[in-house]
């Protein structure tokens, strides 16, 4: 049985990593097919973001920092703000929580300055989670607590 087990799970591992292997090929093929600087910004989150999936930190960092360079230089606020949300979660999938925190609180910054209040919510949310992972209970509750607030905003018509 156990032998069954670890074959299932083989499966579905590699079944998973093809799956990240087709979206990170699909984004790299797009992003020759990118006419303006903002595409070209979501697609290098996007790759990102897929990188950082399927856990090659070198290459999230790589695309990452080409997106935050790109949305800085463009004062792409949007952009640099969910650079900062990919970076963190870059992060804090390595457990590096410190610079996890940094990268989401520079991302909450913008949210707050553009109010924006569905992203106020996600950010805060991260943090919550940031604390909760190094068992910080209360603060992260403070967070998600917070992070409700911000949500039911974001969903007041």
């Amino acid at each position: 049985m156990k032998k069954i087990n670890y074959i299932l799970f083989l499966i579905g591992f590699f079944a998973v990593q093809g799956l990240f292997a087709d979206n990170i090929n699909a984004l790299l093929f797009s992003l020759k097919e990118c006419k303006h600087d903002t595409e070209r910004i979501i697609t290098y989150n996007s790759l990102a973001l897929a990188y950082n999936n399927a856990y090659n930190y070198e290459e999230a960092q790589k695309y990452n920092q080409l997106s935050l360079s790109l949305s800085k230089k463009l004062n792409y606020l949007k952009g640099e703000m969910r650079a900062y949300v990919i970076k963190g979660n870059i992060f804090y999938n390595q457990s590096i929580n410190d610079s996890a925190k940094f990268y989401f609180n520079k991302a909450l910054e913008i949210a707050k300055a553009k109010n924006m209040p569905a992203s106020i919510a996600a950010c805060l949310n991260l943090l919550g989670n940031t604390e909760e992972s190094t068992g910080n209970l209360n603060l992260a509750l403070k967070y998600y607590l917070e992070s409700l607030k911000y949500g039911e905003k974001a969903n007041d018509p």
